[in-house]
């Protein structure tokens, strides 16, 4: 492999085919079909499990000697109740699994000869550096300036925490930003909570409303001549991908050449 100057990452969004119609609208925003990262994948509950299933075993399973020179990591904000949950639809985890048996930081190998998986969990990481309060990923972005947008899409998400977990980890970058004067940080984290109690939050404009706004301002000026192209202001998505099966879905990611 050719070395680069940034790390190279593979990112997947799974849709679960037989839940895609239902959508986030109480809590947060929906985000289900703005993944910035390329084409999301709607597969089968089944399927999505075979397919998280075949990267876990590639990834995290290690079959030769060399192999075993190399640690392996599951990285994620708030990670137990992903693994939870991803153990019950039936993905099975190396060693000894996860319920009952998370060591906080670490998925317990099965015999003494095999690797453990660490568990990196940047929430854990923030909360034993700074506190509780801000601990949720959009807050802990903003403090270790990360931009980002379209928060509760999974692949986002992911991707985002990948990033957060490199820059907590980076050691200059924290001397620069001064992130270990750690009353410094919380500090700033206060100021910005009596800030957002104060304060109008200022979000997104929802890719649904946009279109619907988008559509009643094209049935306005219907009849009315205009040289100026109707736009809708929005961010580029690459739209869903049906599979039928896990291997298909792999399969598309694949070099042609």
């Amino acid at each position: 492999m050719v070395p680069s100057m940034v790390p190279i990452t593979k990112n997947y969004h799974l849709i679960i085919e037989e839940s895609l119609e239902l959508r986030n609208q109480k809590w947060v925003c929906d985000y289900k079909d703005c993944y910035l990262l390329g084409e999301s994948y709607v597969l089968s509950l089944k399927e999505c499990v075979h397919f998280i299933q075949s990267l876990i075993n590639y990834y995290l399973v290690p079959v030769t000697e060399e192999d075993k020179t190399w640690s392996r990591a599951f990285v994620g904000h708030h990670v137990s109740g992903d693994l939870k949950w991803l153990e019950t639809i039936g993905v099975k985890f190396p060693g000894r699994g996860y319920e009952g048996h998370l060591d906080h930081t670490l998925l317990l190998a099965e015999t003494p000869g095999d690797l453990d998986v660490f568990i990196l969990d940047t929430e854990q990481f923030y909360r034993k550096s700074y506190g509780e309060k801000g601990s949720s990923l959009g807050k802990i972005l903003r403090l270790f300036e990360i931009p980002h947008a379209f928060l509760h899409n999974a692949g986002n998400d992911a991707y985002y925490t990948l990033h957060l977990f490199m820059k907590f980890c980076d050691v200059n970058f924290r001397k620069i930003s001064g992130m270990d004067d750690v009353l410094k940080v919380m500090g700033q984290v206060k100021v910005w909570g009596e800030r957002d109690v104060r304060e109008p939050k200022v979000v997104p404009m929802s890719y649904a409303i946009s279109i619907e706004e988008a559509v009643k301002n094209r049935t306005y000026r219907k009849g009315v001549k205009s040289s100026r192209k109707e736009r809708v202001c929005q961010t580029e998505f690459g739209g869903l991908t049906y599979f039928g099966t896990a291997k298909d879905a792999f399969t598309s990611t694949l070099p042609t050449h």
